[in-house]
């Protein structure tokens, strides 16, 4: 467990998996604020700096499939279709805590038809085993808790993200929706935006997660 931690923290913090959203930060020093007034400085690009990249990306694509979970076939009732995220919080050797979500490679969505009702696809986060000190929840801003790399179909298959699982009155954090007007057969691939707010110092940070596929099919 240790080793697979280290791991984890280490492919996070070089691919900002585990980048910082938001967070309570102490007001500068003069120091600081003269550090900041300057010019950027852009990085000087070296072979070692470029060698470090590729041993980075490397280890990322060794530690990428760990994310996700095998794929699965939507058990939708009422035309609303449940997909479980299992959260996973890891600690480094430095006890830098890091969450991960395992996601399901693929959901498929079967009997896609020009005359289908619009499914509504529900994502909960389960952390597993439960996380002490900190809340795990979806990014709420419109249509940015699950955030699409490519869609399908003119109007979008796959559109209307909110934040719960759409039933009336205050959402759920933990559940993200969208609406799939499963009319047209294709993929799409997504990433979901899952947020860490430590509960004793409130730092908020972003969890690490795979970019998995939604298909329709016939």
């Amino acid at each position: 467990m240790k080793r697979f931690s280290v791991a984890i923290g280490a492919c996070l913090v070089a691919l900002f998996c585990q980048g910082t959203v938001a967070q309570q930060a102490p007001k500068p020093g003069a120091k600081e604020a003269t550090a900041m007034a300057g010019p950027q400085k852009l990085k000087v690009i070296t072979p070692e700096f470029r060698n470090q990249i590729l041993q980075t990306m490397q280890m990322y694509t060794q530690f990428r499939p760990l994310l996700y979970t095998d794929p699965i076939t939507a058990s939708c009732v009422n035309n609303i279709c449940p997909v479980k995220i299992q959260v996973v919080q890891v600690k480094d050797d430095a006890n830098r805590t890091y969450c991960v979500g395992l996601v399901p490679e693929k959901v498929t969505l079967s009997s896609t038809s020009n005359n289908n009702s619009a499914k509504r696809i529900v994502w909960e986060l389960v952390p597993d085993p439960p996380i002490e000190n900190a809340e795990i929840f979806f990014h709420g801003e419109n249509d940015h808790g699950i955030l699409w790399l490519s869609n399908f179909g003119s109007p979008k298959q796959l559109h209307t993200g909110r934040l719960g699982d759409g039933s009336v009155g205050s959402p759920d954090r933990t559940k993200f929706h969208v609406m799939n007007r499963h009319t047209l057969k294709g993929k799409a691939v997504y990433v979901p935006i899952i947020l860490q707010k430590e509960t004793v110092t409130e730092k908020i940070s972003l969890c690490g997660t795979p970019d998995p596929l939604i298909e329709n099919v016939p």
